[in-house]
């Protein structure tokens, strides 16, 4: 994935060069009279520097050298005038930024009866203006705000939103700070910066009535923005952050139109069930008909040669097959990836992070191990942790899709929810048996604050132990999707005052298994789905799983293994 330089690449990558005499020659060379780049600091804290380049004055076919400057995240490169020709341009207070500076010369040559314009371009050079910012973490970007305002910077007679971060975090550590949402002729969006002056102009704009939900899809470290109700008839838009400190354009918008929605949807099926597109596919029954055919032979026939062809009917039998051309190309083509690893043939899961790209048009980001790490049951490493990645990769564009009154998180609502855990380890044997860990969520309703309960494993030293957590790191909504509802026997209030109690009470002291269940029953044992089991039992509360969500406790109790044993009250008094 490209990225703008760190400090250390910053420096120079090449020496300072002499013009070779032979620059002015009447034809271009492949490879020959390059232009020497410019020189500068490498970072200037203040913004004030100076850039030195290759001054030549104009010749009778070639202009005078000029230096040429591109901000990070420009689209095109900006002259620079030289007042002096001196070869040195000084730059006074310069905003935080990556600056790309080179030397730019224009020649002409007769051939012929045409004048052939050639271009001299140097390599470039990349002042960093400000310190390196320090990324937030995501818990800290989470509650970055935005707001969204309309209006129509190009005049074109379209609705453009600009989009402004209000509070939180450096505005140059990655994520979108001021955007410009520029509407196309077909209703489509491109980003852009503008200039200063038009963000100064569309900060006076009227704020749009926006729903803005902020989700790290790509796994880059920066929050995206899932922007709904920017207009009557215009879709639901993911504008993605760069990632990129000093990059402030957006690298891709997403449009959450009728495609996508229905690819999603087909995925979150298939990653709850591993057999959704099997069970679904449209069986085309196989057929027969008849056709004439030809048959001809090669006959000597009183010493000459001669074809002898006959036609009679024969049946042509043509088998059926399963059609999956209802469903959207690329969750087929993930499915199928899935199934090459599970059966060891040559899919990877690299294949099916490609497809994602394909998906959402923009790289994904740290597929190194961004999110996961080697456990102690990890016996396949990076691959697992790559694994992982995927998982996540499904899971974040689920829920960037999700509506907050179908699987959502509105305020006073509780809620089970489940993440795919490492099905490499020896319990999971992969895709075709997926296995959950499950967490019980609720969203306070004086401020949507979330907040959720589950057990982990403590795990070292050995035994495992299970222990309680509220709001352990594994049961961040990001990393989760709603498998079902919770419905309280009292009042809201209530049952979340005996959720805090229940959590805050239970001793810590049960022997962890990951699947005290699976393969035979260990009754000493239990795990985080137990845990969460145990808390809804505890409150006498009913579990009602999603539509077309497995059910722990019903058509799919293999999903969460000791689900169905669950703490006993006794741990919770």
């Amino acid at each position: 994935m490209s990225q703008h330089p760190t400090i250390n690449a910053l420096k120079h990558r090449f020496p300072i060069c002499l013009f070779f005499a032979s620059l002015f020659t009447s034809s271009p060379t492949a490879n020959a009279n390059w232009l020497a780049p410019p020189t500068g600091p490498a970072i200037s804290p203040t913004g004030t520097y100076t850039i030195y380049y290759e001054y030549t004055e104009e010749t009778y076919n070639c202009t005078a050298t000029y230096l040429e400057e591109k901000p990070a995240g420009a689209s095109g490169w900006l002259s620079i005038t030289d007042s002096n020709g001196d070869g040195a341009v000084t730059f006074v207070n310069r905003p935080p930024g990556i600056y790309e500076y080179r030397t730019h010369l224009e020649c002409e040559y007769a051939a012929g009866e045409d004048d052939i314009v050639y271009d001299r371009i140097s390599d470039s050079i990349f002042v960093q203006v400000g310190q390196t910012p320090t990324p937030d973490p995501m818990d800290v970007q989470e509650t970055y705000n935005f707001v969204v305002k309309r209006g129509d910077i190009n005049s074109d007679g379209r609705t453009d939103f600009f989009v402004q971060r209000t509070s939180g975090g450096d505005p140059h550590n990655g994520v979108i700070d001021k955007l410009f949402l520029i509407q196309t002729v077909d209703g489509s969006f491109a980003s852009d910066l503008r200039t200063t002056a038009d963000r100064n102009v569309a900060s006076s704009w009227p704020i749009a009535t926006t729903d803005i939900k902020l989700l790290d899809i790509n796994l880059d470290g920066s929050v995206d923005l899932i922007i709904r109700g920017l207009q009557s008839g215009v879709a639901p838009q993911i504008v993605f952050s760069s990632g990129q400190v000093f990059e402030q354009q957006s690298p891709g918008i997403l449009a959450i139109d009728a495609k996508l929605v229905k690819l999603v949807g087909e995925l979150r099926s298939f990653y709850l069930d591993q057999d959704y597109y099997l069970d679904n596919a449209e069986w085309v029954p196989g057929y027969s008909y008849d056709e004439w055919q030809e048959e001809c032979e090669f006959i000597w026939w009183y010493q000459s040669p001669e074809w002898i062809c006959t036609w009679h009917l024969e049946t042509v039998y043509v088998p059926g097959y399963w059609s999956y051309d209802s469903f959207e190309s690329e969750g087929v083509a993930i499915a199928k990836a899935i199934e090459e690893i599970v059966n060891n043939q040559n899919g990877s899961f690299e294949d099916i992070i490609e497809i994602f790209e394909q998906i959402i048009k923009v790289i994904i980001g740290n597929v190194t191990g961004i999110g996961c790490s080697p456990r102690p049951d990890d016996h396949d490493g990076q691959g697992t942790c790559v694994s992982e990645i995927v998982s996540q990769l499904f899971v974040r564009l689920i829920n960037a899709l999700e509506e907050d009154e179908y699987h959502g998180r509105p305020p006073g609502t509780f809620r089970v929810t489940g993440r795919l855990i490492d099905w490499h380890s020896g319990i999971t044997t992969g895709w075709e048996n997926p296995r959950y860990h499950t967490a019980l969520e609720y969203s306070l309703p004086e401020d949507g604050e979330t907040v959720w309960y589950s057990g982990l494993p403590d795990y070292w030293p050995l035994p495992w132990t299970l222990v309680g957590h509220r709001n352990a790191v594994n049961d961040e909504p990001r990393n989760m999707i709603t498998l079902g509802t919770v419905i309280p026997p009292f009042s809201k209030q209530f049952t979340y005052d005996q959720l805090e109690s229940a959590n805050a009470n239970y001793c810590d002291c049960l022997e962890y298994s990951p699947s005290p269940t699976f393969p035979v029953v260990r009754p000493d044992k239990y795990n985080s789905n137990g845990y969460v089991n145990g808390l809804i039992q505890y409150i006498n509360a009913l579990f009602v799983p999603m539509p077309d969500a497995p059910d722990p406790s019903g058509n799919y109790p293999s999903i969460a293994p000791g689900w169905d044993k669950f703490v006993p009250g006794s741990y919770f008094d």
